[in-house]
């Protein structure tokens, strides 16, 4: 048959189907935009109730009060909570509509799919398996096992739903990471069969956490005997709000849950639970002489346990710390000069050595601070870092309390046929870098202080700064952060109250992990050590932070309790200088294992139970450094830091620390420090800085000038052991 006659011009034809295409494109992306609009207010909104129930008010940078009555500076504009609800409100009128089509269209093509999966993860790496909720259609599908609903990760709610990349499939059908970043996706399309995944990758209901907290204070299982002198025992935590019951010493002395002692002659190894916080000077405990700081749970950890006075860090800066801790190593035998940098292997750090050589069940809950590139992991991870608050599993965390949480379900699902080894480590009390407001709180906490004067430090000043050396310039970071935290007198008081405010969440999480302990009957035979990373500068000096080898920067608290104590040790404080790259010496001593002769610490037990009871010195080991006698406790030590970014952001220092004297170096200036620690205990009067009246070479005495000469030998001694590489301890 003849061809129909064409009603209309080509061109016309192509011009309307590219004007109909134009159209749907822009009503795709009008809609898209409306959607992804909808949800980052929705967000909003939901977040602003929870954080509202939390207490936190985000603040302008024109010194706008807060609700803690202190002040912030900088350039960030007010913002008010109920804003995104107004507007989520004028969206749905005007566009409730379309809305509704597209989360149809949406909910179609993504209801089937597979849902999302708790996971281990820091800020963008990941959902945290603390709390798993079924989500609406906001979140897309969900996949269900035996009727259970698990959310997808909150992360992706601001955005247009995506689908979990997939991962191949173990045997049995179970999910199975490939990547850090793939950790603990679950197989898209696939049920979840959460009893085949491992405890930390299972939804978390917190309800029952917190149904735990109120089982822990309730005291109707104890004798009126025990009841009465549990109310007795209930001091000044209470008087600052922060505990709502007695502390873990006063539930342990009540003798209602009979404990398992720990029996060296038996084949079963003591536990070990290390608690380590976060940027966390030295005098920051009750226990340490701070009338301020409410610590009741640590205090007690000090009286029926030994404090030690003089311990530091060998690098204060969080990753390097860490990693000296792990591997018992200074930084320039382990190399990680940055977070994303971890050059030791896995078998040489305290994590495969207990597990593997000790046969514990290990955990780590809380922050790494370096990147882990093995394949091998703890048998329990979970990792916090970088965030105050933040969305996990469809629940506003704090990550204190997210940190507690994951600590208990650690305790409550190991196995009870081994020991266990965990370290706890709290972001607390780190401060949000780049967010100026530093130090989000928990709601419990905001009014603890508010009616203190924290006392400023009689260094902070520009006297103070100005006696640094030269090269120290205003765009110094240390002086920059504290511009952010101490400028004026207001925000010192803002800053350092909750500075406190969260060591004192620190310690109410240490109690409760403590009185879990308890109730399990573990705590006689569970070595507990709690210490940080490395200090902080509270406005000493003009400076903000950590770094440098000022006493406030790599001066932190160690606290331990070991069942092998005896009576006469309990409650005293020890002054030997002692370290980090102690700490895994003597937890593995404590396991039975032997640390390996190329760990440069020692295992501080000697110092507490006799050099008999202790791991046998030895002699031949790098951990006792050229003219070091091995049967007597160390005298001093080497301290490094190397430059961050630039010299004149961070520059890079070195120190021989003694008790009564300490040197510096400043390796990018060949600048030389002396101060005497015994007169001057706040490093204020560099003997050797010839801008001050009296100070210099020429000027020191006969007594402190052989100092010096000595000083300067020792240093270069102990400079060229520690910093000489050794291959077989670095992957280079």
């Amino acid at each position: 048959p003849a061809p129909r006659a064409a009603t209309t011009a080509p061109s016309t034809t192509a011009a309307i189907r590219v004007r109909r295409l134009l159209f749907l494109s822009a009503l795709a992306i009008l809609l898209t935009s409306l959607f992804v609009l909808h949800h980052r207010t929705a967000s909003s909104a939901s977040s602003a109730s929870l954080l509202h129930g939390q207490g936190l008010v985000l603040v302008d940078g024109s010194g706008g009060g807060t609700r803690d009555g202190g002040s912030s500076s900088g350039s960030s504009s007010t913002m008010h909570f109920d804003a995104p609800r107004v507007m989520m409100g004028r969206l749905e009128e005007e566009f409730v509509g379309a809305k509704r089509k597209l989360d149809s269209v949406l909910a179609a093509g993504a209801g089937s799919g597979g849902g999302g999966a708790a996971g281990a993860g820091s800020g963008g790496g990941g959902e945290s398996g603390a709390a798993a909720q079924s989500t609406t259609a906001q979140g897309g599908g969900k996949a269900t096992n035996n009727g259970a609903a698990v959310s997808w990760p909150e992360r992706m709610l601001p955005s247009l739903p995506k689908r979990p990349r997939a991962a191949a499939a173990a045997a049995g059908g179970a999910a199975q990471s490939t990547s850090r970043r793939q950790q603990h996706r679950q197989q898209e399309g696939e049920p979840i069969n959460t009893s085949a995944l491992p405890i930390w990758q299972r939804p978390y209901d917190f309800a029952s956490h917190y149904q735990r907290r109120q089982d822990m204070q309730d005291q109707s299982h104890l004798s009126p005997q025990h009841q009465n002198h549990y109310n007795k025992t209930m001091r000044h935590g209470i008087e600052h709000g922060q505990h709502g019951t007695a502390t873990w010493l006063d539930l342990y002395q009540t003798g209602s849950v009979p404990q398992h002692p720990y029996d060296p002659k038996s084949n079963r190894s003591m536990n070990i639970l290390l608690l380590y916080a976060d940027d966390w000077r030295y005098d920051t405990l009750g226990s340490a002489g701070n009338t301020i700081v409410s610590t009741p749970a640590l205090d007690d950890l000090s009286t029926h346990g030994i404090r030690f006075t003089h311990n530091c860090v060998t690098t204060s800066v969080c990753w390097v710390s860490r990693v000296s801790m792990f591997a018992s190593l200074y930084l320039s035998r382990h190399n990680t000069t940055k977070p994303r940098e971890f050059y030791i292997n896995w078998n040489q750090t305290v994590y495969d050595l207990m597990q593997r050589e000790g046969g514990y069940h290990v955990g780590h809950i809380g922050k790494w601070g370096v990147n882990h590139p093995y394949k091998q992991r703890p048998d329990f991870e979970v990792e916090e870092d970088g965030w105050h608050y933040d969305t996990r599993g469809g629940r506003l965390w704090h990550v204190t309390e997210k940190n507690e949480a994951d600590a208990l379900r650690f305790l409550e699902s190991r196995p009870r046929d081994k020991p266990f080894f965990a370290n706890v480590a709290f972001f607390a009390t780190h401060a949000v870098d780049g967010d100026k407001r530093q130090y989000l709180v928990q709601n419990k906490s905001r009014d603890m202080y508010e009616d203190d004067v924290i006392p400023d430090p009689p260094n902070n000043d520009l006297t103070s700064y100005h006696a640094l050396p030269e090269f120290f310039a205003d765009n110094n970071e240390g002086r920059t952060r504290w511009r952010w935290r101490y400028e004026t007198p207001d925000k010192q008081q803002h800053m350092m109250k909750n500075y406190y405010r969260m060591a004192s969440e620190v310690d109410s999480a240490c109690d409760l992990i403590l009185k879990e302990l308890y109730l399990q009957g573990e705590l006689d035979r569970t070595l507990i050590i709690f210490t940080t990373d490395n200090g902080n500068y509270h406005a000493e000096h003009g400076l903000a932070d950590k770094w440098y080898p000022h006493q406030e920067s790599i001066r932190v608290p160690l606290i331990i309790r070991d069942p092998r104590m005896s009576a006469d040790v309990v409650g005293t404080i020890n002054e030997e200088l002692t370290l980090n790259i102690d700490l895994t010496p003597t937890m593995l001593a404590a396991a039975g294992i032997t640390a390996p002769d190329h760990m440069m610490g020692r295992d501080m037990a000697q110092l507490y139970l006799g050099t008999e009871k202790a791991q046998t010195p030895n002699v031949a080991s790098e951990r006792y450094l050229p003219h070091d006698d091995a049967t007597r406790w160390r005298s001093e030590f080497f301290y490094e830091h190397p430059i961050i970014s630039h010299k004149e952001y961070i520059p890079s220092s070195e120190a021989l620390v003694r008790k009564d004297y300490k040197y510096f170096y400043w390796p990018d200036y060949k600048v030389e420090q002396l101060f005497h620690l015994a007169e001057d205990p706040g490093e204020d009067f560099d003997l050797l800085d010839t801008r001050r009246d009296g100070g210099g070479v020429g000027n020191l005495t006969d007594e402190q000038l052989g100092v010096l000469t000595d000083m300067r030998r020792r240093f270069a001694e102990l400079k060229k052991v520690i910093q000489r590489q050794q291959k077989r301890n670095v992957i280079v």
